[in-house]
């Protein structure tokens, strides 16, 4: 016998109907089962073992129009089915299987029920998605189990590409987030994944793996924005069903709202944990082997599922915090025990090269900035370098005043200073340092000399038209340019561990550190709130009695104490902001190197700052930073995502970009008033608190 089971046009409603074929299996095992399904539904059936062929329905292209499922209809008649379920409640279809002969047609009582030989009125009461198709052949009198279990398979092949391409990033323990779902309101927060990363990656040291298509890229960089420690590594677009279904099978858990990876991860046994908004887990919940935690917000006055427009101000998933999904999994005992082995403690590996034990380290030459901050807003070319080249020994030539943040960056093979300032000989020094080896890459950012002057393969272009205004983006931009690939595993390594035990032996000598703790990013119940109140050039600096009157304001309404930062020429400059409350406010200008600066801004609650090298640290440490902006320009400078804030006054003049106010008085910073200041400092400090909450 030959059976045509017409399936649904969505991958999760496929995966549904799974349990029901394998019943029509269990009742007709010599039978020929084929299934007629849309091309996006096809890899739930591939490899399933209820199933003999597939074949693909395209309405919507190649069968759009009637004279082309005129052509399927024949198609069809030369199959010679002898009875088709259609589980799609569409009176196309059903008139499709009419015209091509189909002796049995099985479907729901429907508009085009006329066309079917038996038509099955649809069960009134609720069920879950794969009960209701058990039931419909329970209706078609079949015999079929009372609760729909369902399962996916995937082929030995795709299989052998999902190991080859965790081999490839050096995945062995690791969880999985997919972040897209087909509708808007079913999707978590990207800022609650990148804050449950943080979580479990204090915890466990486990690297995040984000799934999903390459329409989710969007959000899985903006998830990277706002990532403070995790590790994370992106497969997005890089997977077909079968493979992430591999690799959901090997990851520790999987996190996902509603969509069909959520049940293709249930279906191959992984944990799950489900976040569900305006839809009914009752109906459409996971159904697959696997462990499941089912996460779900109603908000008052709804009923699920809900497909209306007058969504909640308030959101769906939204209400689902971070902490505590993190609890449910804790609880579940889900996160091993001991510390996994961190990714970037492990070489990284570039997914288009073939591995091989004795490949030869890649060498590669990048000439930095001069500025601290420049520099700092220069290490994501550094990180992207990294992800890119298997092996690489790099070579990075910097300013002396930058030197110090980049010395100790496991990423960095050799560190060259170049100082413009110095004389012929040294300079001579200099070029022979460079000579030293030859380069498979330079990727000079001051766009100097440098490259022509050394032994490479590949240059940065000299000519470049940017289309991007960010410094920072501009930066990745030439990597563009030079046809490399712009995508990061991690942060920068800002700092180590000896730079930590600095810091907290310093914190110490103050009085900081102890009994009162340093925040629960770090060390204890509160955390700090730091203020850099100083920028390089004058004309950046917002004034010192707005800091103050910023600073009582947030000593009344918060528990954190102020740490002032910068370096040791500003310490007399704070000695007033000090002074406002000496059990609360320590000057630490000048006190801590600027690797301890870093270790120090990770561990706090806010950075409150002028556009400066603290701000852009912050940034690059995805703290959130409140940044005062008057004459710069902070599209070219500020840090993307919610953790960032601009502060500024909407004169006509700024920005303005230029080392002297033309104006008597510099209104763009004098007119900015401690309450707007205050304000974004607050907004901030409470939304960052809901979603750690």
């Amino acid at each position: 016998m030959k059976i045509l089971i017409v399936t649904k046009n969505w991958l999760g409603d496929v995966i549904f109907q799974t349990p029901a074929i394998e019943a029509i299996r269990a009742h007709d095992p010599d039978a020929e089962i084929v299934c007629l399904t849309p091309a996006r539904c096809a890899p739930v059936l591939a490899a399933h073992p209820a199933v003999n062929r597939v074949i693909i329905f395209d309405e919507r292209a190649e069968h759009r129009g009637w004279f082309s499922r005129l052509r399927f209809v024949f198609r069809l008649r030369r199959e010679a089915f002898e009875k088709a379920f259609l589980f799609h409640r569409s009176k196309t279809r059903a008139f499709l299987l009419f015209l091509a002969g189909v002796k049995e047609r099985i479907g729901f009582d429907t508009k085009g029920s006329w066309f079917l030989t038996q038509a099955i009125p649809e069960p009134k009461q609720r069920m879950h998605q794969a009960d209701y198709f058990l039931e419909f052949l329970r209706q078609a009198g079949l015999p079929a189990p009372k609760k729909g279990v369902y399962h996916f398979y995937f082929s030995p092949r795709e299989g052998g590409c999902a190991k080859a391409l965790l081999a490839k990033y050096n995945l062995e323990n690791f969880i999985c987030f997919h972040l897209g779902a087909n509708w808007e309101p079913k999707r978590w927060p990207a800022a609650y994944f990148a804050k449950l990363a943080d979580g479990i990656f204090n915890r466990s040291q486990l690297p995040v793996v984000l799934t999903g298509s390459g329409k989710d890229a969007a959000l899985a960089e903006e998830m990277n924005q706002e990532v403070r420690h995790a590790q994370v590594i992106s497969l997005i677009g890089e997977t077909k069903p079968g493979e992430l279904a591999a690799i959901f099978k090997q990851a520790q858990f999987v996190v996902s709202g509603d969509s069909g990876p959520m049940h293709i991860a249930s279906g191959v046994g992984a944990k799950v944990v489900a976040l569900f908004g305006p839809t009914d887990p009752a109906l459409t919940g996971p159904r697959g082997p696997g462990e499941t935690i089912l996460l779900q917000f109603v908000p008052e006055g709804y009923t699920v599922p809900w497909y209306g427009k007058d969504i909640p101000a308030e959101g769906w998933l939204s209400r689902i915090r971070p902490g505590e999904v993190l609890e449910a999994i804790e609880k579940r005992g889900w996160l091993p025990d001991h510390g996994a082995a961190r990714l970037r403690d492990r070489p990284l590996k570039d997914p288009s090269e073939k591995s091989s034990p004795e490949k030869k380290s890649n060498a590669v030459l990048l000439v930095t900035l001069s500025n601290i901050g420049d520099v700092i807003l220069t290490t994501p070319v550094i990180t992207a370098l990294n992800a890119r080249f298997p092996n690489l020994r790099l070579t990075v030539v910097v300013g002396p005043r930058a030197k110090e943040i980049l010395e100790g960056s496991r990423l960095i093979h050799r560190l060259i200073v170049y100082d413009k300032k110095a004389g012929l000989s040294e300079k001579f020094k200099f070029l022979r340092e460079l000579r030293r080896e030859g380069y498979d890459c330079v990727v000079d950012l001051k766009n100097s000399a440098i490259p022509f002057l050394v032994k490479t393969n590949k240059r940065s272009p000299v000519i470049r038209r940017f289309k991007e205004i960010s410094l920072r983006r501009r930066h990745l931009e030439i990597l563009k340019m030079m046809g490399l690939d712009t995508a990061s595993k991690g942060l920068f390594d800002f700092f180590n561990e000896s730079d930590e035990a600095g810091l907290v032996e310093k914190l110490k000598t103050r009085g900081i550190f102890g009994e009162r703790g340093c925040g629960e990013r770090g060390c204890g119940e509160r955390g700090w709130i730091l203020i850099a109140p100083v920028a390089a050039s004058g004309l950046k600096a917002w004034r010192l009695s707005g800091f103050a009157e910023v600073i009582q304001r947030l000593l009344q309404e918060r528990q954190e104490d102020i740490l002032l930062v910068g370096s040791k020429r500003e310490r007399l400059f704070m000695e007033p902001l000090a002074g406002l409350a000496p059990s609360r406010v320590y000057n630490l200008a000048g006190q801590t190197t600027l690797r301890e600066l870093a270790a120090l801004l990770s561990r706090c609650s806010l950075l409150l700052c002028n556009d400066s090298s603290p701000m852009h640290l912050g940034g690059e440490l995805n703290v959130p930073v409140v940044a005062i902006f008057g004459p710069t320009d902070a599209e070219k400078f500020k840090r993307e995502g919610s953790l960032f804030r601009v502060v500024r006054e909407p004169v006509f003049c700024s920005p303005c970009d230029q080392p002297v106010c033309r104006f008597e008085r510099q209104a763009c910073l004098e007119d900015l008033s401690a309450e707007k200041v205050f304000r974004a400092c607050k907004d901030l400090l409470d939304s960052t608190a809901a979603v750690h909450s």
